[in-house]
């Protein structure tokens, strides 16, 4: 009986062991998840104050499920539930589905300067290359249009592509640099470049330092130059 007894007890205490030990760690996948439904609910019957939570968790919780909730409402009825949502995907830097997300957000918020500004600054802030042909494009085909070609959303998108820090970001300004050019024609000699390509110019000075005035000599200097880069444009360490 004592050692029916004395087994009893210890099979006990090993339960209550295990009863007292600290459940196993939630997983970031986990964790993204309990954001997002805390999103859903909020959208769906919550107050101001609880949207403006949620969208935040989500923001400071970096994760494709997360990037995935927010990337919906970008295109939400109300602006600032829009603001709220490019906000917290800024915070998301190296997430694809962020880049993703905000690059969806282009058409909805074109109209939109401030939204569409904030979108492009936060594109800038998640810093993926994958953002770089996407900027470009749109730049490219902003420049081919008088009515938009000086429009402060495309002075802001040459900045974001900039600062992009890759090769591929030198690539896409030179090409949107030759672009200009083409369609503008040889300038007189001792006349400055198109107010645009200096907006093309100072954003590859930003890049790599240097500062010339026509695409040739861009892509000159880019040949001689190019190796002594790594792809996020440090130099190589000799």
């Amino acid at each position: 009986m004592n050692r029916l007894m004395l087994a009893a007890a210890a099979v006990l205490a090993l339960a209550a062991s295990v009863l007292a030990e600290d459940p196993p760690p939630k997983t970031e996948a986990e964790i993204a998840q309990e954001k997002v439904d805390a999103l859903i609910l909020a959208m769906k019957d919550g107050t101001d104050d609880e949207k403006t939570v949620a969208i935040a968790g989500c923001g400071l919780t970096p994760h494709a499920l997360t990037a995935n909730a927010l990337a919906p409402l970008l295109a939400n009825p109300a602006d600032d539930i829009r603001t709220k949502a490019v906000a917290a995907l800024s915070l998301m830097k190296g997430v694809a589905e962020a880049a993703t997300a905000l690059e969806s957000g282009f058409t909805a918020n074109e109209e939109k300067s401030p939204i569409f500004l904030a979108i492009l600054r936060a594109i800038e802030a998640v810093a993926l290359p994958s953002s770089i042909a996407v900027l470009k494009s749109w730049i490219d085909k902003q420049l081919k249009k008088k009515e938009t070609a000086t429009l402060p959303t495309v002075d802001a998108a040459i900045e974001s592509l900039a600062g992009i820090r890759h090769k591929k970001s030198v690539e896409a300004l030179m090409l949107l640099l030759k672009g200009i050019e083409d369609r503008a024609g040889k300038p007189a000699k001792g006349s400055p470049p198109p107010a645009a390509d200096l907006r093309v110019i100072a954003a590859l000075a930003r890049l790599t330092g240097q500062r010339m005035q026509q695409h040739p000599l861009w892509v000159e200097w880019w040949k001689k130059n190019e190796a002594k880069y790594n792809d996020d444009m440090t130099k190589v360490l000799k």
